[in-house]
């Protein structure tokens, strides 16, 4: 029997001044404590048996009525709890319980999948059972009697072997397809094809994407992300990325200043980069968005550069500017971000600054803001067994103040090693 598994402990904390028209303030504070304890026992027999728990306390998730003030509440779920039968020597496989298949996307199934491989490389497989976590949700729930169910094709090739006297050329593809269906009571809730891909058709080129068609009530792309990475020579690369996201993922991934409400967003971005010299690089960026609740669009051109073994060899700098047109307001940004690796110790600092033209004539708000971002973050890792990171954010303008804290330690057994920091600098890094 090989066991593995971690505990985890951790807190997050956040406090939001807001500044009102008339000129007093409103305050909104967040704050909890969670807690983990991961559990996975391979060749226990003919199974593996998986167990992810986890709690969650919210000093401020409960509503006292009578006193008109918020309370703490607690949360346990059962986050996975499987017994899978690999079953690696032979065609069929199953598992039952609560689990992800990954090959189907962000899917979770109280119930089970059937699969079978039908060479070294494919894989299908069906499942079916109850839905423990809607798209809007972050918990599992084990009272929701939504149904789910799907099917899916796996597809992981190997590297070509190059005729004697040749170079590999690198290519390969990974791929899974699926089609899930999500049923409330007895009525097609949400039903969508997924697919993601990777192509590397050679060493230094390839292409990446993830995508979710929905199918009720009608055909659209609820998420996807495609992007194109090219290596032209040793100095030169690129990056061109599509994607287009729902208001669930764009309230997840907003800027933390940002007032505007959620809306779908599509996007598309590209990324070069010059090697100069082995420890410098310089990186230029561009990017168009555009909001389809009010159409309101999202464009950047941004310079950087930087250097790695600044100072000495363990630490590393990139420094970026440029021109921000964001929604309603515009204006220059300037970026700076310092970072130090070694083998069990990581740290990093970055500063945001823009000056923000505001375009919206909302005559509550000033005409130019300031805003100014702070972040930084220590991490440890002790003879790859116990890892630990503290990080905090101070984020202001003219109209709001948020303060964000946020500390994790786990603590990891087993043969797999939790995997060391950093041993040393690194130059593949790009423009945020």
């Amino acid at each position: 029997m090989i066991e593995t598994g971690r505990v985890s402990f951790g807190g997050y904390t956040a406090h939001e001044n807001i500044l009102t028209a008339s000129g007093g303030t409103n305050s909104n504070d967040f704050q909890t404590l969670s807690s983990r304890f991961y559990l996975k026992l391979e060749k226990l027999g003919d199974f593996d048996l998986v167990t992810d728990l986890r709690d969650t306390h919210d000093f401020f998730d409960k509503l006292d009525a009578q006193n008109l003030a918020l309370t703490g509440a607690n949360s346990f779920q059962i986050f996975e709890a499987s017994v899978r039968y690999p079953n690696v020597e032979n065609s069929f496989y199953a598992t039952v319980g609560r689990f992800s298949i990954p090959e189907a996307g962000a899917v979770f199934v109280d119930g089970s999948d059937l699969g079978m491989r039908l060479s070294s490389d494919t894989r299908v497989g069906i499942f079916a059972g109850h839905n423990p976590r809607r798209p809007q949700d972050t918990y599992m729930r084990g009272d929701n009697p939504d149904a789910i169910y799907g099917t899916y094709l796996g597809y992981r090739s190997s590297l070509e072997v190059p005729s004697p006297g040749e170079l590999p050329s690198g290519k390969f593809f990974n791929g899974s397809f699926a089609f899930v269906t999500n049923s409330m009571n007895g009525f097609t809730d949400r039903q969508y094809l997924y697919s993601n891909n990777i192509y590397q058709y050679r060493f230094d080129g390839r292409v990446i994407s993830n995508l979710y068609l929905d199918m009720v009530p009608n055909a659209y792309l609820q998420n996807g992300d495609v992007l194109w990475q090219q290596a032209f020579n040793h100095d030169w690369d690129a990056a061109l990325q599509v994607s287009s996201i729902d208001t669930i993922t764009y309230s997840e991934i907003r800027n933390v200043l940002e007032t505007l409400p959620s809306s779908s967003y599509q996007e598309i971005s590209s990324r070069t980069r010059y090697t100069a010299s082995e420890n410098s690089q310089y990186l230029g960026e561009l990017r168009w968005g555009e909001r389809n609740i009010d159409g309101k669009v999202r464009e950047e051109v941004k310079l950087g550069y930087h250097l790695a073994g600044w100072i000495a060899r363990e630490f590393d700098f990139t420094a970026s500017g440029g021109f921000l047109s964001e929604f309603i307001t515009q204006g220059p940004e300037l970026s700076l971000e310092l970072n130090y690796f070694s083998r069990f110790w990581e740290f990093g600092a970055r500063l945001d600054a823009a000056i923000e033209a505001r375009m919206d004539g909302d005559p509550n708000n000033p005409g130019v803001l300031h805003p100014l971002t702070t972040e930084i973050h220590v991490a440890q890792s002790f003879q790859n067994a116990v890892f630990s990171s503290v990080a905090f954010q101070f984020a202001q303008n003219e109209t709001v103040t948020v303060f964000a804290g946020f500390f994790k330690v786990t603590y990891r057994f087993g043969p797999s090693d939790l995997a060391s920091i950093r041993d040393k600098t690194s130059i593949a890094k790009s423009l945020r």
